[in-house]
């Protein structure tokens, strides 16, 4: 357990830490927004990627409270550490679990990287053993890097304009307090536009669909939607013209190809046009927070389209209840409240003075702004900020860490194969075996191992003890680590120094070779301590 008061961590458009309490309420929020109705007598198996955040996070909650959806949810998110909190989508990962099982629902959620074939396949082994057939995937995934399962080369994205510069006013922060800036982008070369195209194009789309169909997991009417972009002409040197673009394209063809080749007489392809947003991925586009606060100024409260709306919009429209709003490319369009001509009208006239714009009418920056911060779990209503909160988490379905130990002792060892250098690699059969409710286990129960004698070591545990040199706690006497083996002429406690007459006078004297306890050390020979392993002398 881990109680803290936080406050958040911020610089520019980049918050690294979250709060769990406000992450929880946002998620509770939304879910108290999307109106319920009666599914189906069936509930139909969705798969959704990328339903930790944005739309993904949106059409999930959706697809929960309207349609009865089941099935299995897939984000890559940050655990809690000694320094950080979780990331905010692990806090609102953990809130929409619990709203699925106060609801009666049946939804698992898998912490793991989408475009690796290994997730691939821990996922489909459980849509097979436990789900069967999937009716909807849906696929929201947003990334600033992405390996290639096929030749494990690393491709990131970049954000920028193709064939010409690109300059434009951007809204900016400085305390909280809205000011206007300038954003200047050179071109990308055609090894970043190709790039960008593999981390945020449809090839990772079609290997998912093609893995459900090479399982036999699709569905009869299986359908399957990528979420996509136009936006205004006033962002698209940025965004349409750019590299971003780019891959929005690719992901259209994607769409095409799989409804005429791997889909054909079986399912269904679309890519689905949202409209604007304040989500994690859009602030990290220039001009597009300076873009998304004059649009909310110019359609007012009234006017604006949450993605809650557009996630409950596009689940009828997929469920047959609403018929499909396809344009001329076949592609789902919900983005007809933001490009409503007089909309756009107005918006140019604001992006033509900004400055002027935001002054007239602050309310839109600090709506935006409020929105961004909100992402995170900050300036939520109605969350006591001042209090302590618990940032140790469990992703659904595992465990807390530190809680319902069935003994008395400290923190178990790691586990196989020595992950934290800090903790050797466990031998077999070294388990925690006193009974829960003791008042003290034995001691080598709280170094976290049964008593008696000391199992042999694993190769891979003896690797670990020589390579940190713990073998000093077997030899001699506890003498500090600084003061063994040779020191350096010039201060006490460097090579070439000589050693201490108690470390010269114990049997073999000095370090063993390989050791690195000479010099940098931070510990000493003595026990570590009820319930830890031998600390690292790194």
């Amino acid at each position: 357990m881990s109680i803290q008061q936080i406050t958040p961590k911020q610089r520019g458009y980049l918050i690294v830490n979250s709060h769990p309490a406000g992450s929880e309420a946002t998620v509770d929020r939304q879910w108290q927004r999307i109106e319920p109705a009666t599914p189906a007598d069936r509930a139909p198996v969705a798969l959704v990627l990328g339903a930790s955040a944005g739309y993904g996070q949106a059409l999930l909650l959706a697809g929960l409270r309207r349609q009865g959806i089941r099935g299995i949810g897939v984000g890559y998110e940050a655990d809690a550490t000694e320094r950080r909190t979780a990331t905010a989508g692990w806090y609102r990962t953990a809130a929409t679990s619990a709203l699925v099982e106060r609801s009666g629902g049946d939804f698992t959620f898998v912490n793991a990287d989408a475009y690796a074939d290994a997730t691939r396949a821990e996922v489909l082994k459980l849509l097979a053993e436990r789900y069967g057939p999937v009716d909807y995937l849906v696929y929201s995934l947003a990334s600033p890097r992405r390996t290639d399962p096929a030749t494990g080369e690393v491709h990131h994205s970049v954000i920028k304009p193709l064939g010409v510069p690109y300059t434009s006013p951007s809204l900016l922060f400085d305390g909280g307090a809205p000011q206007i800036g300038t954003v200047d982008l050179t071109p990308a070369d055609e090894a970043e536009r190709a790039a960008t195209v593999k981390v945020m194009g449809g090839e990772d789309w079609r290997l998912w669909v093609r893995a459900l169909a090479d399982e036999d997991l699709l569905a009869p009417g299986f359908t399957t939607v990528a979420l996509s972009y136009v936006g205004s002409e006033i962002t698209a040197p940025v965004y349409r013209q750019g590299t971003i673009g780019a891959a929005k394209e690719h992901l259209e063809a994607t769409a095409r190809q799989l409804q005429t080749e791997l889909l054909a007489d079986r399912g269904r392809a679309f890519t689905v046009v949202a409209g604007a947003a304040v989500t994690q991925a859009s602030t990290a586009i220039p001009s597009i927070a300076l873009y998304t606060s004059l649009l909310r100024i110019a359609l007012g409260e009234d006017g604006w389209r949450t993605t809650d709306e557009q996630a409950v919009d596009l689940w009828e429209q997929l469920t047959g209840a609403k018929e499909l709003t396809l344009d001329e490319q076949g592609r789902i369009r919900l983005d007809g409240w933001e490009l409503d001509p007089a909309v756009q009208d107005r918006v140019r006239e604001l992006w033509a003075d900004p400055a002027g714009a935001l002054a007239a009418e602050s309310a839109g920056a600090a709506w935006f702004y409020n929105q961004f911060r909100q992402l995170y779990g900050w300036d939520v209503p109605g969350v006591d900020y001042t209090a302590g909160v618990e940032t140790s988490v469990p992703w659904p379905g595992q465990r807390q860490r530190g809680r319902a130990r069935p003994w008395c002792g400290g923190r178990p060892r790691g586990g196989a194969g020595g992950a934290d250098r800090r903790t050797p690699p466990v031998s077999p059969p070294r388990l925690r075996t006193a009974a829960a409710g003791c008042e003290r286990a034995p001691a080598a129960a709280r170094r976290g191992r049964p008593a008696g004698p000391r199992p042999a070591r694993t190769p891979a545990a003896r690797a670990w003890w020589w390579r940190t040199g713990s073998r000093r706690r077997r030899a001699g006497p506890a003498v500090p680590v600084r003061w063994r083996g040779r020191r350096r002429p010039g201060r006490p406690g460097r090579r070439g120094w000589p050693a201490p007459a108690a470390a010269r006078s114990r049997p073999g004297g000095g370090s063993p070779r390989g050791c690195r306890a000479s010099g940098r050390a931070r510990t000493s020979a003595a026990s570590p301590g009820p319930g830890r392993g031998p600390r690292s002398v790194r």
